[in-house]
């Protein structure tokens, strides 16, 4: 799902990296996150170390991922593992697909755009109203939807996903 909508992304102007991290090896189980923190951070402390050079603003970016991968960014955002444990900038936004920890839900500080299936076999379908309602105490901006497509819907064409790239732009603008 990553390189189209990465693609999707750099041809709106944003300059594009996708990062890989360690999987447990059993379908269904998530790596401890500590685990996967510090994959990101490994990461994103590259991307930091060359910022200048690549004329990045590190300042205001977005975290996506789809599935295990909407797992492993909700680590990032999370100051307990993430961002804050390493001394970094927190995500602008968290583009969640099709996914959430929900360990994290309590945690959460960054705004979120989600997507969630509507018969998804693989989260409970309880998590958007509980995430929402986090949010919404919190008062953490959030663009959340319940759409009726499968799992792994990528760009979402041909879907009611479809435009969801757009509108994470648009939402992601409008809190700067």
């Amino acid at each position: 799902e990553s390189l189209p909508v990465g693609e999707a992304f750099r041809e709106m102007g944003y300059t594009v990296f996708m990062g890989t991290y360690r999987l447990t090896g059993v379908f269904g189980q998530f790596q401890d996150p500590v685990i996967l923190a510090e994959d990101i951070a490994r990461e994103i402390s590259f991307i930091n170390e060359h910022a200048e050079e690549w004329n990045l603003d590190t300042e205001n970016y977005l975290v996506v991922g789809f599935s295990a991968g909407s797992c492993t960014a909700a680590t990032w955002c999370d100051p307990r593992y993430g961002y804050e444990a390493y001394g970094m900038n927190a995500p602008a936004v968290y583009c969640s697909m099709y996914g959430i920890v929900e360990d994290y839900i309590d945690y959460a500080e960054v705004p979120v755009f989600i997507r969630f299936c509507k018969n998804d076999e693989y989260f409970d379908h309880d998590l958007p109203d509980r995430y929402t309602a986090v949010l919404d105490e919190k008062g953490i901006p959030y663009d959340c939807r319940i759409v009726d497509c499968l799992h792994g819907f990528g760009l979402g064409t041909g879907t009611e996903a479809e435009g969801w790239v757009k509108e994470a732009e648009s939402f992601w603008r409008s809190l700067c």
